[in-house]
Order: C-alpha cells, then structure tokens, then sequence
C-alpha cells in the first residue's frame, strides 16, 4: 500500500515542475488507436490546458465509487499551476457544481473551464478508472467468498476438537508430559480442586494390578501438560463428549489438510 501510494505521489510530482508556480510538463502516453478497418475507439479524452491554471488533486472514496474531496494541489507548500499542454484525460466529473477534467494516470485534475476538449472524455463512471475499480472490487468479494467458504469447514472441524473445563477430585493420580509428547514413569498425586482443561481420552494408558484405566490428557493453569486418571476428574459439563486419542488425531490431521488446501486455493503462503 506504501509502495502504491509513494508511486502515485511520484507520478503526480512528475506532471509539475519544480519552481515555486510550479508547472505541469509531461508527455502523456498516446491513447489508443484502432487498426484502418476498424472504427476508432478511445479510452480517453483529449484537453488542450491553458498556461497557469490551478492544479488540483481528486481524493476517491476507499472501493473508488465516487469522488469525495477536490483540494488545491501543492508542491513544497505552495500552490501547483498547469503549464499549456495536451493531456490525456482519463475523465470528467462533477464536484459541488463544478466540473472537473481528472488527467490519465494520476489524480491532478484541472477545472472544464481551464481545458479545451479536442476528443470527449468519458465521465467517471464509463472510466477505465470506475471500471478497473469494479473488476477489482469483484474480485475481493468472490475471495472473500472463497475465504468464507474455507473457513466454514475449518471451523465445522474445530467444533468438533472441543476442550472442556474440570477440577480433580481427592488424590487424583497423574504424570507429567515432557516437551516431547512423552509421559513420565512417575505417577503423582493431584491436589482435590485443581482446575484442568480437558483435550482428550487416553483408553487404558494407566494400569493397577491387571486392571486397565482411561485418563485424561488435560492442561492445567499453569500450563503443565498432564495425563489425569479420569476416574478421578470432575467434568464441569456432564454431558460432555471427550474424543478419544485416535479422534482428535484424526481430526488434527484433517484440519491440517484442510488449512492446506484453503492456503493453495487461496494464494496464500504456508509458512509452516
């Protein structure tokens, strides 16, 4: 936006000269001239300027729908001036009762009185201008569109990767996991009331005598990973539905794949 703006600016600068009336002298591009068999279209205006009219800047609104402002335009502070020149005129609008000639490829503009037409320009709504601006505009929204469309079945993923809150009960039996998704052999005791917030059910991980029992990979306040015996939690919702291990990595995998193609349909970098 930064790299536009600065452009615009530079490009503007490059219709006026430096001195303290500044002047407009620039070669405008030729407009564009259909071959001997066909008739002559043209995307733009003609407009003899006369020497030392006011240069003005048009300001649009942000989807370029309509013109907003029409100010003074300056250089170092003082006022800019046209110098006597053919310009290419990109099109003509009206502001506050005035009509305006917006030159072809930047945003200085002269007053109709200032300027002679030698080809009609088109208004601004017939514009190349207004016209790219509807292109673009449509483009977004159809991305927009997509990006919705995308994010509606990550979130349709994610409901379903739901985390619930919980307190253990007296003595609930725990081990740590380390940063490498591995539980410790140590087997410890939960403080009664320590509040937890459940991924997902481990079926059998912990072992008494024989006897096989599920637990709860969970997440405490203070951020410590953990497997809580479930025997031995609490859940704020009693009709809570704990995926399995095997569910949420499932999932997990399917969410993954599905950013990734919402990434690659969309232009977007992975940076993962």
């Amino acid at each position: 936006m930064k790299k536009n703006k600065l452009f615009t600016a530079l490009l503007a600068v490059s219709l006026l000269g430096g001195t303290g009336a500044a002047l407009v002298n620039a070669n405008n591009q030729p407009v564009q001239a259909a071959t001997k068999k066909a008739k002559k279209t043209y995307k733009y205006g003609r407009a003899v300027v006369r020497a030392n009219a006011p240069a003005y800047t048009a300001k649009f609104d942000k989807n370029v729908t309509k013109v907003t402002k029409v100010v003074r335009y300056k250089t170092n502070g003082k006022k800019a001036y046209m110098r006597a020149k053919t310009f290419s005129i990109a099109f003509y609008f009206n502001y506050k009762g005035t009509k305006y000639y917006c030159l072809k490829g930047s945003a200085l503009t002269v007053k109709a009185k200032d300027a002679k037409l030698t080809r009609k320009a088109p208004s601004f709504k017939k514009s190349v201008v207004y016209k790219n601006a509807r292109k673009i505009e449509a483009e977004n929204a159809a991305k927009k569109a997509k990006a919705n469309e995308w994010q509606s079945k990550l979130d349709a993923i994610t409901d379903q990767m739901k985390s619930y809150s919980a307190k253990t009960n007296d003595g609930a039996s725990y081990v740590e996991v380390n940063s490498d998704g591995k539980t410790s052999q140590d087997i410890q005791k939960m403080p009664i009331g320590t509040e937890l917030t459940v991924i997902y059910k481990i079926p059998g991980i912990f072992s008494n005598g024989g006897n096989k029992a599920d637990g709860y990979f969970a997440i405490t306040k203070d951020d410590k990973r953990v497997v809580v015996a479930a025997s031995q939690v609490s859940l704020d919702d009693s009709n809570a539905k704990v995926l399995t291990q095997d569910e949420y990595s499932n999932l997990s995998k399917q969410l993954e794949s599905t950013k990734k193609e919402a990434y690659k349909d969309l232009g977007i970098k992975d940076n993962n």
